[in-house]
C-alpha cells in the first residue's frame, strides 16, 4: 500500500535578499519582521522599540543606518494622537492604506521621513 504524504505547502516568504542576507544585520531584520506583522496596519517607532526590547534611539538609528531598509520604510504623512510618526513597508502601504492616506501621499509636497522623527 502506497503511504500518504503530506502535502507540503510552503508559504512565499517576503525575502528583501539585501536587508536578510548579512548576518550582522539582526536589527534590521527584526524590525522588517515586526513592520510585516499583519495584526498591524502601521507602526510607531515607540511600538517597533516596545515589542524589541530596544531602545526608540536604537530603531531610528538602525532605519538611519541602514540604506536597504530606509528603501523599504514607508513613513505615512499622518500622525498618531499623541505626535508620533506612523510607519510601513512600501508594498503594505500602497496595498493596505486608506484611499485617504494614498491621496495625501500623492499629492503631499513635503515628505516626512525617520529622521523627524527624533
Amino acid at each position: 500500500m502506497a503511504k500518504f504524504q503530506k502535502n507540503n505547502i510552503r508559504r512565499k516568504k517576503k525575502i528583501y535578499p539585501s536587508v536578510l542576507a548579512d548576518s550582522e544585520q539582526i536589527l534590521p531584520k527584526k524590525i522588517l519582521k515586526a513592520l510585516e506583522n499583519r495584526k498591524y496596519q502601521a507602526r510607531t517607532i515607540t511600538g517597533l522599540a516596545r515589542e524589541l526590547n530596544r531602545s526608540r534611539e536604537e530603531i531610528i538609528k538602525a532605519i538611519i543606518e541602514t540604506p536597504e531598509l530606509r528603501k523599504i520604510i514607508k513613513v505615512y504623512l499622518r500622525r498618531t494622537s499623541n505626535g508620533d510618526l506612523l510607519i510601513s513597508t512600501k508594498k503594505r502601504f500602497y496595498n493596505e492604506a486608506s484611499l485617504r492616506d494614498k491621496f495625501v501621499d500623492f499629492f503631499s509636497i513635503h515628505r516626512l521621513s525617520v529622521e523627524d522623527a527624533q
